[in-house]
This record gives structure tokens, C-alpha cells and sequence, in this order.
């Protein structure tokens, strides 16, 4: 078995060929940057420019490769794009990390009722409810379709009359618009935030269910990159919690019920949810001491800024020196203790402020999972494979730790999908 998997993340694009569930050969393309001119906390990007680099990764895998029998497309979850009845954009693609929407979120609380454990997802100002609700003057009759980012792209390259405007509820449940208990849009809540402008949102439809054809070939997905890359991932699905480390952590454990707490309930495959934690510690705090250092030999130094700073700083073995860091940048929260005569090079900062993220993500693990007897899989991008992230986790907790073996796990997951799909 054969497809070609489409990964649309926040940093990069990948494309795969994936065949018996192994990657035989892989494009990377870095996700376009966010266009300037926009205040206001604006985080948007071109959606045709993301259509266009897709379009292109699939052609040149099926100019290098024989043909797969499915596409698969994965996207980053949170964001839409507004498109007109023929799928022309009236909006860029309007980003999860948008945060134009932040002034209205208290106005839309009130509007949709204090309990919000039903939308899917975290109530935040990247939802596609509260990022349109903020440029609702874009709204009208004509213009008031809400394309996901992996809907919008099949659109437009789409063999004619194939199109299907349609969406996985591991995608849905990240706009804002939806209800988890009845596994609908939550036309309710709509109605009560956008008033008479009547949006127009994809149908919601199961995995495996076909959205498109592209060069005769079958396209599926439109699911959450979140929950596919769970699914890549070795081990028990249901006797594991999962830290994802990319930009940000995401503690996650799937489960079979639906459950509601202080976590969201994220839709995941047949029939199943995972509960979530997200807004955790990751790359991006971590980034933050780098960028200090960055900062120091640019002042300091040549100028030049070594290319595998990331690379050494991740080597060796950590030592423990006494130097505690929790590098939470979340409302200005993170702090440095325990600084002595002989404990605060650059190298120790660094290792500490792995290991506070470590202890952080551990204690979100605990309050997800009480019983303590699950085992931790840590699964993410280059960093979440390091073995000094192994070390800093070991450092802080007892539970059995393991680095997932699986890399690009969101792609393997489209492949057992498929799988899924033609076994079944």
C-alpha cells in the first residue's frame, strides 16, 4: 500500500511518499511567513501562496514516484479562510497564532455562556470564532463561506467537479463552532456571536470519507495535524498519555468515553477523544533563553551566530548543578533560582530551563492521568528526539519515559488511516 501524505504545520510543509508505513521519500518546504502590514496582532498568511508549494510537493513525488492509490492531507488546526460561493478567498488564511481577536474575547464569552468545555478545543483569541467575529465587516451574503485551511487547498486544486466541501471533526471542533456533545456545528452559538450573518461552514463527515480527486487520484483527511500525529505514534493508544513538543506542549490522553474537566475533549478516530492540555511549555520557551544567548555573541562576539547552536546545546549529558529555571513566558511567569559561583554558564541555563519545562509538562501529566500507572510517550519534532529531553523528564519523574521512535509522526499517521480506510 501506497499514498502520498500532506503535512501543513506552522513551520514547515511536508509532503511523503509512504508505503507498507514507512517513508520513502520526503519533501520539506517552510511554511510561508506571515505577511507584513497587518497590526494589531494579526497573524495571516497567503492561502494561495500554502496552495501553490502543496500542488507543487505532489507533482514532483508523482513525477519521481509511481502513482499511490490516495492522498492524504493533514493540516495545523484553529484557522479559516473566507471564501465566497465559488471558493474565491476574501480573507488570507487567518492563523491560529492570530491574536487581533484578543479585545473581543470577553464580549464572546458572555455571548456563548461561561461553560466552554463543549467547543472541542481551548477558548483563545487563534479560534476561527473569535478571529472572524474580530473582522466580521468582511462578512456578507456572498462572502460568508468558513474554509479550513486543508478545505481550502483542496478546493483549488481539485479535478473538476470533484470537490466536496466537507471536514473531519478532529478539524471542526478546532474552529470554535462546535459542539462535542452532539458532534455538530453549534448553530446556537453561532447565532448568538454573528447575529444575521449566516455563515456558511463545511459539512462534518467521517475519516475515510473521500473530499476530492486530484489527477485522478482520491484525496481524504482534512484532519487535526494534533490528532494524527497522536495516531503515528507507537503504543497502547489508550494505556499512554502523550507530550507533544513542538512550538508549544500538548499533554494529551486518548480515551473511548466522552469526558469533560479542566481539559479539552478533542474529537480524535472511530468514535474516540482525546483529552487535552494545551498552552503547555515547549520550543518556543526554550527559543527565548536561545535567543538570549543569540543576542550575547552578536553583542559580544563575531557577529555570527553558530548554525548548529541548537544542535550543541542539545548534546551531552545534563548535570545537576543546583540552578532552577522555569521558563514559562506566559504571562511574564518564568524566573531563575538557586544562582551560584558555579552554576550559571550558558550551557547549565540552558539544561535547567529544559528540565523546568520537563517538570512542568510531568505535573500536567499527573493531573490528566492520576493513576500513575500510564506510560509518558513524548513525540514532536527534533527536539521532543533529543536524548537530553529523555534525560531532563527521567530527572523529574518516576513514570516510565519513552522518545517515540516514529519520527514525522503526523505523516505515519495519515498511512495507518488509509490503512484503516481500505481494511475495515
Amino acid at each position: 500500500m501506497k499514498i502520498i501524505g500532506i503535512d501543513i504545520g506552522s513551520t514547515g510543509i511536508k509532503c511523503a511518499i509512504i508505503e507498507d508505513g514507512k517513508i520513502m521519500d520526503k519533501k520539506i518546504v517552510p511554511t510561508p511567513e506571515k505577511l507584513g502590514g497587518h497590526g494589531g496582532g494579526r497573524f495571516e498568511l497567503d492561502p494561495y501562496r500554502i496552495t501553490s508549494i502543496v500542488k507543487t510537493l505532489i507533482d514532483d513525488m508523482l513525477k519521481e514516484n509511481a502513482t499511490p492509490q490516495a492522498i492524504w492531507i493533514d493540516t495545523q488546526m484553529h484557522g479559516s479562510v473566507l471564501c465566497d460561493a465559488t471558493g474565491k478567498a476574501v480573507s488570507d488564511y487567518i492563523s491560529w497564532q492570530d491574536r487581533f481577536g484578543e479585545p473581543y474575547l470577553d464580549e464572546i464569552h458572555e455571548m456563548i455562556g461561561e461553560d466552554v468545555s463543549d467547543l472541542g478545543t481551548r477558548y483563545k483569541a487563534g479560534l476561527s470564532l473569535v478571529s472572524l467575529y474580530a473582522r466580521r465587516d468582511l462578512l456578507s451574503d456572498e462572502c460568508r463561506y468558513v474554509y479550513t485551511l486543508g478545505s481550502f487547498v483542496l478546493r483549488q486544486i481539485a479535478d473538476e467537479g470533484t470537490f466536496t466541501f466537507a471536514t473531519h471533526p478532529t478539524m471542526s471542533a478546532s474552529l470554535g463552532f462546535y459542539s462535542v456533545s452532539s458532534g455538530a456545528w453549534d448553530m446556537d452559538r453561532i447565532g448568538r456571536v454573528f447575529g444575521d450573518k449566516k455563515l456558511a461552514l463545511p459539512s462534518i463527515v467521517p475519516e475515510g470519507t473521500k473530499l476530492a480527486s486530484y489527477k485522478g487520484i482520491p484525496v481524504f483527511g482534512d484532519v487535526g495535524d494534533h490528532q494524527a500525529g497522536i495516531l503515528g505514534t507507537e503504543g497502547e493508544q489508550e494505556k499512554a498519555v502523550f507530550i507533544t513538543l513542538g512550538t508549544g506542549g500538548i499533554v494529551s490522553r486518548p480515551v473511548s468515553d466522552m469526558v469533560f474537566g479542566d481539559f479539552e475533549t478533542r474529537p480524535y478516530f472511530d468514535g474516540g477523544y482525546i483529552l487535552t492540555k494545551t498552552g503547555q511549555m515547549g520550543g518556543r520557551d526554550l527559543a527565548v533563553i536561545v535567543g538570549l544567548f543569540e543576542g550575547i555573541i552578536k553583542a559580544f562576539g563575531d557577529g555570527s551566530v553558530p548554525e548548529d547552536l541548537w544542535d550543541k546545546l542539545l548534546n551531552g549529558e545534563i548535570a545537576s548543578s543546583g540552578l532552577m529555571v522555569d521558563p514559562d513566558i506566559h504571562e511574564a511567569s518564568g524566573t531563575i533560582t538557586g544562582i551560584s559561583s558555579d552554576n550559571f554558564s550558558y550551557q547549565q541555563i540552558f539544561d535547567s530551563s529544559l528540565v523546568g519545562i520537563a517538570k512542568g509538562l510531568i505535573g500536567t501529566v499527573n493531573r490528566l492521568d492520576a493513576s500513575d500507572e500510564s506510560e509518558v510517550i513524548i513525540n514532536g519534532g527534533k527536539l521532543a528526539h533529543s536524548d537530553k529531553v529523555r534525560q531532563a523528564f527521567k530527572m523529574v519523574t518516576d513514570r516510565e519515559i519513552k522518545i517515540s521512535a516514529v519520527k514525522d509522526e503526523a505523516l505515519i499517521g495519515l498511512y495507518r488511516l488509509e490503512d484503516r480506510r481500505i481494511n475495515r
